[in-house]
């Protein structure tokens, strides 16, 4: 059995960095791997490092390890051909979340340090744990997360599949609008999101709109859960503010019947009223291999 990535599945790490590259024109594979490989096996034990890429380069690192279904993020648009969710795809995302700021900042340092010599940064993101693990729209953000051995099914590719153990991620930048969002009272907020804000209750029955946040991503469909291992944290500076979704799942597919509930792109015609409230600057599709595969690509 391969193994995954640990740093998937460590939680309750204080703070985080999201970073996203593209790989610089002209940069022979055997520098990427020598980054690379200095970047995932060393730094402190402190940090939790999780590795992704793009499909692109992935098939160049290694191709015995592309998983079924796996492609680039494709941009969504809604009725009338206006771009609602962006895809802007690229070569590489690293994570690296800790308990510990001052390790974070070394670490994030030297990553970029190594990386700026075959990748340019296209995305980077500080990211933090907000209260009780709450969005900055105040409410309690993954509460229908997996736990302990339940999230593994959900977040990783089964065994005797190309790329077992890895994990097809997203990763999205949503910039919340959050002053016209606390405009609402606290009943209609709840309707917008689907659960209560004080507790994390999912609201039931005629109190659910099919609008909500929930009701557009808590999908079942013949029998079929289609869960994801949520791992999003908020951001906020003098600019923006919002979340860095990211969430892992066994299959692609999950994401995109998903989002298409999200945008309107599904039987019932309705949308997400979240929506109305944030929007999203960045998307891309990611693999994350396990340790097996993510070995194999670097020492080739």
């Amino acid at each position: 059995m391969t193994t995954p990535q640990p740093g998937i599945f460590v939680e309750g790490s204080r703070f985080g960095q999201f970073m996203e590259y593209t790989i610089k024109a002209g940069v022979a594979l055997s520098e990427i791997r020598a980054d690379l490989d200095r970047i995932v096996h060393s730094g402190p034990r402190s940090v939790n490092l999780v590795a992704t890429f793009g499909y692109n380069l992935w098939r160049l690192l290694n191709p015995e390890a592309i998983p079924e279904g796996f492609r680039s993020f494709e941009t969504l648009k809604d009725d009338n051909g206006e771009v609602v969710i962006p895809s802007t795809q690229g070569d590489i995302m690293l994570w690296v979340h800790s308990d510990e700021h001052d390790d974070l900042v070394d670490a994030v340092i030297r990553i970029n340090e190594l990386m700026g010599q075959i990748a340019t940064l296209q995305t980077d993101v500080s990211t933090f744990v907000y209260r009780d693990s709450r969005d900055l729209t105040g409410f309690v953000d993954g509460s229908a997360n997996p736990k302990g051995d339940d999230r593994l099914p959900v977040a990783l590719i089964p065994d005797g599949e190309a790329g077992a153990s890895g994990s097809f991620v997203l990763s999205q930048k949503w910039n919340h609008n959050l002053q016209e969002f606390n405009k609402l009272n606290v009943p209609e907020q709840e309707g917008v999101i689907g659960r209560t804000k004080s507790d994390s209750i999912e609201l039931e029955g005629d109190e659910m709109p099919p609008t909500s946040h929930v009701s557009r991503t808590d999908f079942k469909e013949n029998g079929k859960a289609y869960k994801l291992y949520r791992r999003s944290m908020p951001f906020a500076d003098g600019h923006q503010k919002g979340l860095y979704f990211v969430a892992f799942s066994c299959e692609l597919e999950r994401y995109d019947v998903l989002l298409n509930r999200m945008v309107g792109h599904w039987q019932d015609g309705l949308k997400d009223r979240l929506m109305e409230f944030t929007k999203a600057e960045k998307s891309s599709f990611w693999f994350a291999p396990s340790m097996d595969d993510l070995s194999a690509a670097l020492q080739r």
